[in-house]
């Protein structure tokens, strides 16, 4: 979005349908109105450190996604209703009014903008709740990978209803009788796994799925439940497509040990961005580009000197050494159909108001990658590098419409590993340095060498490709958990109704 964006205010025309049907989501009253709930929700996240406050703030989320989730739910039984009463008149043999045709198609029309509306606030709001899932499990990332790698729930129907009264039977009575603070994973994005992760006095911590009488839990269920409790107690699993998946945890490659992150470039830009409008900050390997939409919706730019640094960003691509051809790029905004392993912005170490502008849109950031200084910094540790992103060149076929993973795989005597395309994005989205990436990647491979025998014979047919690794780094998790210091200094006195 943000590129076509730039080019409308660069060729300076009308905007396209698409643009202006995004325009109308963003500026709804109704996505307002979440800007400033997630604002304060997530303040109270924020403050919050005990048991009896993360159910308050909880109760408070509640309220706001089962009303997006009912609107979510009649918005899409109108769109249906509409869609079907069209479809009958169509079929009948005697030509249909056509005063009655463009009614139901404005019904149709306009149901299925406010399902599109409601389901994405729905996905904003459960950002909340991956704030008190990351908090709960005290930002380490192993157990939120690992109960997110199943498919997302959804937002709640008609037919999850008995499922849902049981499980707030269940939250209530977990506090009631022991004390316990239980969160609900149809309240996350990122929880896939079972339906509550339990907070004991003790704090122990244990997942549990919800049994509705007279039913029982499916054995697929079961599966995926057992899938994530041997990933996180034992740091292995077998995948349902039978790879074998390993969980390698690094610490900070930095002389100091200070944590370190690219996260400042966002942190620059937005600053940047709140006073101008559009803020731009890079670095050797990464380049962060923020826009600010509100600014774009009410300032008239074609004589500001915004709109001469828009053409500058679109014309120009990042000054880097070394030069890259193939960059990898990542939009905020679309960051969200792989939110389960993503980081939500809701534990980014920005000001809350910043978090939920990232969140609710206000704030489209466009991130870039150079792989060329990726596949330099390889090298240099030893490795034969092959980035697969201009794979299509020496095939002679199309520029692909989609990047593919793996985007890189390394070859070093007798073994060849791909590169996991989770930490490629931990770089470009997350704030993970390129040292601390390679330091990774040198440590996967010495790992597996020296397992190499029992890999193999673990592993689909023997093929070293049919192992991933999956990795986890100490140096993001001490950025996520200073992410609690950033506070408003308004919101002492804050609470959510």
């Amino acid at each position: 979005m943000l590129k076509d964006e730039i080019e409308i205010m660069a060729l300076d025309i009308e905007a396209t349908e698409q643009i202006r049907h995004d325009f109308r989501l963003q500026f709804h009253s109704e996505q307002w109105e979440a800007f400033e709930n997630i604002t304060a929700l997530l303040e109270e996240v924020r403050r919050y450190w005990i048991r009896a406050d993360y159910r308050r703030v909880q109760q408070h989320l509640s309220k706001h996604i089962e009303r997006v989730d009912a609107a979510t739910e009649a918005a899409h039984e109108n769109s249906r209703d509409a869609y079907n009463r069209l479809r009958r008149l169509r079929q009948r043999k005697i030509p249909p009014d056509p005063g009655e045709v463009t009614s139901i198609e404005a019904e149709y029309k306009h149901a299925s903008f406010d399902h599109e509306l409601y389901l994405r606030l729905g996905h904003q709001y459960r950002m909340v709740g991956d704030a008190i899932a990351w908090q709960l499990y005290n930002f380490q990332s192993l157990p939120i990978y690992a109960l997110g790698m199943n498919q997302s729930p959804g937002p709640h129907t008609s037919f999850k209803k008995v499922g849902t009264e049981v499980e707030e039977e269940a939250v209530d009575k977990l506090w009631n009788e022991h004390g316990a603070f239980a969160l609900r994973h149809d309240y996350t994005n990122c929880l896939r796994g079972w339906d509550l992760s339990i907070l004991y006095p003790d704090l122990s911590r244990k997942i549990v799925e919800v049994k509705v009488e007279g039913r029982e839990i499916k054995s697929r269920q079961q599966k995926k439940g057992e899938r994530s409790a041997k990933l996180i107690t034992h740091n292995e699993c077998i995948t349902p497509d039978g790879h074998s998946l390993f969980h390698r945890s690094h610490s900070t490659q930095s002389s100091d040990k200070v944590v370190r992150t690219n996260l400042t470039l966002l942190q620059d830009a937005i600053v940047q961005a709140a006073e101008e409008g559009i803020g731009y900050a890079s670095h050797s390997y990464l380049a962060v580009t923020v826009l600010d939409m509100t600014k774009l919706a009410t300032t008239s730019i074609s004589n500001q000197p915004m709109y001469k640094k828009l053409i500058e960003i679109r014309d120009m691509p990042p000054a880097w050494e070394p030069y890259c051809t193939d960059i990898i790029s990542g939009y905020s905004f679309h960051r969200k159909a792989r939110s389960s392993l993503l980081v939500p912005y809701t534990i980014y170490p920005l000001l809350s108001d910043n978090a939920s502008a990232l969140v609710t849109g206000y704030f489209r950031a466009h991130f870039q990658l150079n792989t060329a200084a990726i596949t330099q910094a390889l090298s240099e540790t030893g490795f034969e590098v092959e980035c697969l992103l201009g794979k299509w060149r020496t095939e002679g076929t199309r520029v692909p419409k989609k990047l593919k993973a793996p985007y890189f795989r390394v070859h070093k005597g007798t073994m060849t590993m791909n590169v996991h395309d989770l930490s490629i994005e931990q770089m470009l989205f997350e704030g993970l340095p390129l040292e601390d990436f390679v330091a990774s990647v040198v440590a996967d491979y010495k790992t597996l060498m020296a397992q190499k025998d029992s890999i193999a014979s673990t592993c689909a047919c023997g093929n070293p490709q049919h192992f991933q690794t999956i990795s986890t780094f100490t140096c993001l998790e001490d950025v996520w958990y200073a992410s609690r210091e950033y506070l408003s200094e308004s919101s002492e006195s804050t609470e959510v109704e």
